[in-house]
Order: structure tokens, then sequence, then C-alpha cells
């Protein structure tokens, strides 16, 4: 079975795990990369941002149970475990910067005094010079 295309790069890797989808929602995706049935001790890995849904065998309209009291007597877990969530560089980065930010201010009088005016004017990746050249022919812009 062919496999979907790549998600979109703004979803590779999720930070944070996906809201429960409707049916209608779930009927639209790409269909199922996987579709096993799993013995009891079997687990299946799937990686962190991969949309799943599991289904007892013996729901209705699914497997091969064939009446309601096979179904019932099935017992079935369906338990996800996340080990990368929150886990990223840039979690890291979140975490350790306000730390950072915190004993720099701490330790030193200059991170503590007050912001020049004017300073959004000319501070920032919008005012960067375009190449080193331009930076030579044209200074730093001052306040």
């Amino acid at each position: 079975r062919p496999a979907p295309p790549p998600p979109p790069p703004a979803e590779t890797l999720p930070r944070t795990s996906s809201r429960d989808y409707t049916k209608t929602e779930a009927a639209a995706m790409e269909g199922p990369v996987v579709d096993a049935v799993l013995a009891p001790g079997d687990v299946l890995y799937l990686p962190r941002g991969f949309v799943h849904r599991a289904v007892t065998v013996g729901e209705e309209g699914v497997g091969d149970a064939s009446d309601g009291e096979e179904a019932a007597a099935q017992a079935s877990l369906h338990l996800t475990v996340s080990v990368m969530q929150a886990w990223s560089w840039a979690d890291l980065v979140e975490t350790v910067m306000p730390a950072a930010a915190a004993a720099a201010a701490e330790n030193d009088a200059k991170m503590r005094r007050g912001l020049p005016r004017g300073f959004l004017d000319y501070m920032g990746t919008v005012h960067r010079p375009v190449s080193a050249d331009a930076l030579v022919a044209g200074g730093l812009p001052t306040a």
C-alpha cells in the first residue's frame, strides 16, 4: 500500500499533541499507512506526529467478530506513550534562555540599564545590511 505524502513542514515533528479528530475529519485524511491487527503483547511504534486511531477487532463494522457477544468478551487496551514530546531543541532553548537572562541581569548592571530611546528604529534583523559591502559603505545607523 503506498504511503501518503509527508506532512507539511509546519506539521512535521509537532511540539504538542493533536486534538481528537472527528470521524468526518479522520475520514478525509489519507488512507492508513499501517492497517494491522496486533496480538496480545505486540507493540507498534509510530513516529511523533503520526495521526493514529486504534480500533478493537469486533467493533461494529471492524474485524471478523460476527456477533456482539464475541466483541464484548474481548478486552483491548490502546496506550499511547509520547517519549519525545516537549523534548526538543526549541523546548531546551525556551527553558534555558529565561534562566540565562535572569543570571545576566543579576550579575551585570549593564543588563539592567534602560533601553535607549528609539532603539527599535535601528535594531533588529529588519535593519541588517544586505551585504558586508553595504555595512562598510553605509556604516552603522545612528539614533
